[in-house]
């Protein structure tokens, strides 16, 4: 029985194919956490994504007959390229796509009992200016979309299925009344928002179809969630823009933008929002009647 798994390609590294047992990402964020005495919880400040790590857990052994050459030969010119400090496309199979990375780690492990070969952990870290984020990994910016939106029709197409054409074209539907208001400065953002999420819930509906759950659709199952992240981030980023810009005053001397944030939002986690929308001379003693910008609720 055919799985989707079954159409992943290799592993690769540079142009070096091999097999794996084990395939784990590692993606994390670097921050710093804003505490504060007498009050609960904390403001996380978000200082970027750290580089993505890649772990293979792989078996190198003479007695694989669908790897000719394995071991010694294929693990050693792996090695090489891992030796060689240089950056090169990694290819990951669930991702279905190539990172640019290095090799910082290749321990080896020989059982004296095992006489056919012997195991590999590789670590990979992600190199060079590309992102790899869900979001990037499926294209961010808003113009990649359509370019997105024609492989997915072109892959659904393929299915001929008739639950997949019709959520395809209601998918069609929405994408239009996007892009009639995608480049319209006079669209309030409020409207602008309602289109794209719209949009976003018709990539889900998609996505989901059972259709698009086989083997055989997994060329169309990647490019509609490729074109659902994509759309995720715009909408995300829509909903930020949906929210109206508003005028609180101080009421009283000496107020903190951690004080500003819960009396606005019951909440210290706006306080870094507020930061960024305002010029403060001290933003741990803000004076009375001082007016403060900030995003309303939408």
């Amino acid at each position: 029985m055919t799985d989707i798994f079954d159409g992943f390609k290799k592993a690769a590294f540079g142009d070096v194919e091999f097999p794996y047992v084990s395939l784990g990402i590692k993606g994390s964020l670097r921050h710093h956490v804003h505490e504060y005495l007498h009050r609960p919880g904390a403001e996380i400040e978000s200082l970027g994504r750290r580089a993505y790590e890649f772990r293979y857990g792989c078996q190198f052994h003479t007695n694989m007959p669908s790897w000719p050459d394995l071991y010694p030969s294929r693990l050693s010119e792996l090695i090489s390229l891992c030796e060689s400090e240089q950056t090169f496309a990694l290819y990951v199979p669930n991702l279905g796509r190539e990172i640019q990375a290095k090799c910082i780690e290749w321990p080896r492990s020989l059982l004296a009992t095992v006489r056919s070969g012997e195991s590999v952990d590789f670590t990979f870290l992600e190199d060079g200016s590309e992102r790899y984020t869900a979001d990037k990994l499926i294209g961010t910016v808003a113009n990649s979309v359509p370019t997105q939106f024609d492989t997915v029709v072109l892959e659904v197409e393929k299915l001929a299925d008739p639950t997949a054409q019709d959520l395809l074209a209601e998918l069609t539907a929405e994408l239009d009344k996007w892009l009639a208001v995608k480049e319209s400065v006079d669209q309030v953002a409020a409207y602008q928002h309602a289109r794209v999420d719209g949009l976003f819930t018709r990539c889900g509906a998609l996505a989901q179809t059972p259709a698009l759950q086989t083997a055989v659709a997994a060329p169309a199952l990647v490019a509609t969630i490729a074109l659902w992240a994509s759309v995720a981030k715009i909408r995300n980023e829509s909903f930020v823009a949906a929210r109206p810009l508003a005028g609180y005053i101080t009421t009283r001397d000496r107020m903190s933008v951690v004080d500003i944030s819960i009396a606005l939002f019951a909440t210290p986690a706006n306080a870094f929002e507020i930061l960024k929308l305002n010029d403060f001379d001290d933003a741990l003693s803000i004076k009375v009647g001082t007016n403060v910008r900030y995003l309303a609720a939408a």
